[in-house]
This record gives C-alpha cells, sequence and structure tokens, in this order.
C-alpha cells in the first residue's frame, strides 16, 4: 500500500522525469524507495554515461510505465471519449464516437431509445 511518503516521492520522480540513488541517501527515503521498487512502481536502469567518483555505473530510477493505469470517461449529449493514461502519465484515446446513435443504439424495455 502506498503512503502520503511513497506518492511524494513518485511525484517528484514524475516531475523532475528520474533520480540516482545518490540522490536517495537518507535512510527513510532509502526505505521509501526500497518499497516502490519490491512493489515494481520503480525500475532501475544502469547507465554507463553516468559514473560516480569510484568508476561505478549510476543506478537511475524511473517510475514504471506498466505500475498502473487510469482509464477516463467523458460522457456528453452525443459523445462519449475514452482514454487511458500509464503511471508516467503518457495517455491515448482509445475511443471516440459522435452522435446519440454512436453512444446507444439499443432499444429499451419501453419502446424508448436513448435519444428521446
Amino acid at each position: 500500500m502506498l503512503t502520503a511518503n511513497h506518492i511524494q516521492i513518485l511525484q517528484h520522480i514524475r516531475i523532475s522525469s528520474e533520480i540516482t540513488c545518490a540522490d536517495s541517501s537518507q535512510p527513510a527515503i532509502v526505505r521509501w524507495v526500497g518499497d516502490l521498487r519490491s512493489q515494481e512502481w520503480m525500475v532501475e536502469n544502469r547507465t554507463g554515461e553516468m559514473h560516480n567518483s569510484r568508476g561505478r555505473a549510476i543506478a537511475v530510477l524511473h517510475i514504471n510505465p506498466e505500475a498502473g493505469y487510469t482509464l477516463g470517461l467523458e460522457f456528453g449529449r452525443e459523445h462519449l471519449i475514452i482514454c487511458a493514461v500509464d503511471a508516467n502519465g503518457r495517455g491515448n484515446t482509445l475511443a471516440r464516437a459522435s452522435g446519440s446513435s454512436a453512444i446507444c443504439s439499443r432499444q429499451h424495455d419501453d419502446g424508448s431509445s436513448c435519444s428521446t
């Protein structure tokens, strides 16, 4: 389960797009980052371009885009839009329909339709 501290770390990473393990050196932050990594909210990338003073590649942490998705629906009188957003906030419109028949084409039990 994510706490307010976990969410705050994820928001910081989302804004800055990445952090390094060196950025998270305080014990409490190390524990929260460890929690996020074990729950697969974060993934580690070892890059060959960034090295610490000992010549080791620095571990760069990113939000795992597959950690979760949000589905959004917009209903209008004559339109419907469905979109999905991954954990990084990147999304796509999955469907778009307009006109009353596109939203509801079935007849109700009382003989009425959605457009009446």
